[in-house]
């Protein structure tokens, strides 16, 4: 069986991110994103290989942010970043997700906040309460 690139991978976890409950809080919803990571790498390359990286990088297992690559966003106490190769999650303080694609002449947000890239969103999901991430309460 040949190894789909990752962007098609990308497409299967973002499926089942939609499909799962909402989050209650951040945490759970980190596990949420972490645990469906997994999940999906898992049935491609198989548990025993959790640390393969491949030489081709659009085949290597795809890995969830590790703690050293969270920060908070400028504006919203509520809600972190959490920074990928090619994309950028934002998680609140309540549970929400939002996964965008990241702009490489913009990283911090300094230029177009991140509440208003719209155009680079891949993926949203209200927290268990209905709201997203640039909700007001997450400021």
């Amino acid at each position: 069986m040949q190894l789909p690139p990752k962007y098609q991978r990308l497409l299967v976890i973002l499926d089942r991110l939609h499909n799962k409950q909402p989050a209650k809080d951040s945490l759970s919803a980190y596990k949420m994103i972490a645990d469906t990571i997994i999940e999906v790498e898992n049935e491609f390359f198989g548990p025993e290989s959790s640390n393969l990286h491949l030489s081709d990088p659009h085949l290597g297992r795809m890995t969830a942010p590790t703690l050293d690559n969270i920060f908070s966003v400028p504006d919203y106490n509520g809600v972190s970043i959490l920074i990928s190769t090619n994309q950028v999650t934002f998680i609140s303080k309540s549970g929400a997700i939002e996964i965008q694609k990241k702009n490489r002449e913009d990283k911090y947000g300094e230029i177009i906040s991140f509440s208003q890239r719209t155009e680079l969103v891949l993926f949203k999901k209200n927290d268990s309460s209905g709201h997203g991430v640039w909700h007001k309460k997450n400021k």
